[in-house]
């Protein structure tokens, strides 16, 4: 059955994330008329390898970045959180698990993405950190007693009907994406500060191919030519 209707939210650690890991999935959903809602939980302003462009000055250009990929997809609002990793910080700070779990209590979605934190050898750990931080949110926040200043301020414990990993080495559920890959990709290129010349001409035709390519290995699965991979958690009745 068409999944529809639906509140959706994808949380991620840096603008891009959710493109490279859900994008296509992500616009599949919101043409089947579910409403889909980014958190993207920094700023993304260490992702640079020059000195030229300044961390604010960086901020402001992948927002933009964020905001235009998401046009493209069909993404309704995106919430930026701009938590700030700091040096000794652990796998899910407190301070991030409480903001992600005030969101799920208070717009209450019914599915929600994240980075699959179990991933071996994940090197980046800000992908750890906001894949923990999301899951640890998102089965715990049906629980009155963690965080009990929201129930205070009104947010209701509430969980989310399903949970998807992306980015995970250990699939157990595929998506097909046959009709919104090119989708993913005009998402994808509007990153140019990340992806640079490699989503301009003559190297465009090049980076689609390896993401389509990516995406047909997941799609041989199911049998279909292009797919996204996820680690589905629980066994709701919710079909993509």
């Amino acid at each position: 059955m068409l999944l529809t209707d639906k509140r959706i939210f994808i949380f991620f650690a840096h603008p891009d994330d959710a493109e490279f890991g859900v994008g296509a999935t992500a616009a599949k959903l919101a043409r089947q008329g579910n409403e889909i809602w980014y958190v993207i939980c920094t700023a993304g302003a260490g992702g640079t390898h020059t000195l030229t462009t300044t961390p604010s000055e960086l901020v402001d250009i992948r927002e933009r970045e964020q905001r235009a990929a998401m046009d493209v997809l069909g993404v309704k609002e995106a919430i930026g959180l701009r938590y700030l990793r700091k040096p000794g910080d652990g796998d899910s700070p407190s301070e991030l698990v409480e903001k992600i779990m005030r969101l799920i209590r208070q717009h209450r979605p019914d599915i929600i993405f994240t980075h699959d934190p179990w991933r071996r050898y994940q090197l980046h750990p800000v992908h750890r950190m906001a894949g923990w931080a999301a899951t640890e949110a998102g089965y715990l926040a049906d629980r009155p007693w963690y965080f009990p200043q929201h129930i205070a301020e009104g947010l209701e414990p509430y969980k989310p009907q399903e949970m998807y990993l992306f980015g995970t080495r250990e699939p157990n559920y595929w998506v097909d994406v046959t009709e919104t890959i090119d989708l993913k990709i005009e998402a994808l290129r509007q990153h140019k500060t990340q992806l640079g010349s490699r989503v301009e001409p003559p190297w465009l035709e090049e980076f689609a191919g390896w993401v389509k390519g990516w995406a047909a290995e997941s799609g041989k699965r199911i049998g279909v030519d292009y797919a996204e991979a996820f680690h589905k958690v629980g066994d709701s009745d919710l079909y993509i």
